[in-house]
């Protein structure tokens, strides 16, 4: 309608107004619904460790970049391998337990860190 609607019509400036004022809101809407779909996985994260891992849930503003599995060799020449849970402050890793559920090993702080769009990875630290 507004791409259609003459410069000189009179309902020309107030269509463009409530088009903006709309894109405002459907903007508002998707970042509200992106914060809503973090919280939602970050229970879901902190669910998935016995006891549950509350304490990721403390930073509102803490959201989750990536989730693997990754492995190691010990010292007796076996690999061990853990869940690691990428997120915008800190890591967290677990080894799994019967029935699904994660043992919760250790949530390194990214002090001085921050996660940047990189390379050939969705995610990289600076």
């Amino acid at each position: 309608l507004v791409r259609t609607t003459p410069e000189a019509h009179p309902d020309a400036r107030p269509l463009r107004e409530a088009l903006n004022y709309m894109h405002r809101i459907a903007v508002s809407c998707a970042g509200g619904l992106r914060k809503h779909e973090n919280q939602a996985h970050m229970w879901g994260v902190a669910r998935r460790f016995a006891p549950p891992l509350w304490a990721l849930l403390d930073d509102a503003r803490r959201t989750i970049l990536r989730e693997g599995t990754l492995s190691k060799v010990n010292r007796r020449g076996l690999r061990d391998t853990y869940r690691f849970f990428l997120f915008s402050d800190c890591v967290a890793y677990g080894s799994a337990l019967a029935g699904g559920k994660l043992e919760h090993h250790r949530t390194i702080r990214l002090v001085g860190y921050e996660a940047v769009a990189g390379g050939d990875h969705a995610h990289a630290f600076r």
